[in-house]
């Protein structure tokens, strides 16, 4: 009988421990308790002590926003994730390491390369990540529903990199840039203020602001009156494609005040072109700077693209 008892209180300790072992946090529980009116910071504390799958694609993380989530509860639940994925990284990792003797010198190259790839790691995908955003802003321009698939793609280097890459300003670049694809404009100033407090390269942080709002220019959706176009009408009376225009030309004419790059001096004076005559509706100016890519002398692709704007005819 005393067996039986005790084998049966063992049993129903384990079914307990395993129903608190088993909690598993969702996007579901988040809205639920922020429905509820659980404050922030409750919430964060339990997704940080608590086991997560979340999902956080572009379209999850925009569902979880219309849904009243705060973006302080967004940002640790990408964290979490992030974490996550790390740590099971990591044990795999050490679970092979582990098995094979390393010499001295091989640990102290393992220290310096692990130092290195916590800033190297975004500066070198840097590029790459910056030329599919192009792509996506491009195909989203169009209404090509494949933008979705290269923004998930970035949004997941994204989440991958943020431990490591949270004190590098390429980072926040290409963060500020993804949330302009996303049309979340408070999310573009926050990470254009990161950026900036990192020391980020000023031409560098210029072109991405460029690239960001002459993009929030074209899909913003209001309609431009011709009178809307007029330099001589007051900012405040502008419609959001004009303002979101002309922070786009601000921040490229900043750009040409320190850039050395002919290639980039090129690319800027055709984005300019085209922003006068798309958006100000500005012949004069916009023939003005492509000409000035057209004529750069580096036969770039850019440049290219300027000539054959204007045998086209603007």
């Amino acid at each position: 009988m005393i067996k039986k008892i005790i084998v049966v209180t063992i049993a129903l300790l384990l079914v307990v421990s395993y129903s608190f072992a088993a909690e598993i946090l969702t996007n579901a529980d988040i809205v639920k308790m922020v429905k509820a009116g659980i404050s922030n910071e409750i919430i964060i504390t339990k997704i940080k002590t608590t086991d997560c799958n979340f999902k956080l694609t572009v379209d999850e993380i925009l569902k979880l926003k219309d849904e009243g989530v705060p973006e302080e509860v967004l940002n640790e639940m990408i964290k979490k994730n992030t974490s996550q994925a790390e740590t099971k990284n990591s044990n795999v990792e050490k679970q092979i390491s582990s098995s094979i003797p390393m010499s001295n010198t091989q640990k102290n190259e393992k220290i310096l390369l692990e130092a290195e790839s916590k800033t190297e790691l975004f500066s070198g995908n840097y590029k790459y990540l910056n030329a599919t955003l192009d792509k996506a802003m491009k195909e989203k321009i169009e209404e090509t529903p494949s933008w979705k698939m290269d923004a998930k793609y970035v949004q997941q280097q994204i989440k991958l990199a943020y431990s490591n890459s949270y004190n590098n300003p390429d980072y926040w670049l290409i963060y500020a840039k993804f949330c302009g694809l996303i049309e979340r404009e408070d999310c573009v100033r926050k990470a254009f203020r990161k950026a900036h407090a990192l020391s980020a390269s000023s031409s560098k942080t210029s072109i991405i602001k460029g690239d960001t709002f002459f993009f929030l220019s074209k899909v913003t959706e209001d309609e431009i009156s011709d009178e809307e176009s007029d330099f001589s009408i007051v900012e405040d009376s502008l419609s959001p494609k004009i303002k979101y225009a002309q922070k786009a030309e601000k921040a490229y004419k900043e750009s040409l005040k320190e850039l050395n790059d002919k290639y980039l001096k090129t690319y800027v004076y055709y984005k300019l072109g085209l922003l006068y005559y798309e958006m100000f509706k500005d012949k004069s100016s916009a023939e003005e700077y492509l000409k000035k890519a057209g004529k750069s002398g580096t036969n770039s692709y850019w440049a290219r693209k300027a000539e054959d704007k204007l045998k086209s005819g603007l």
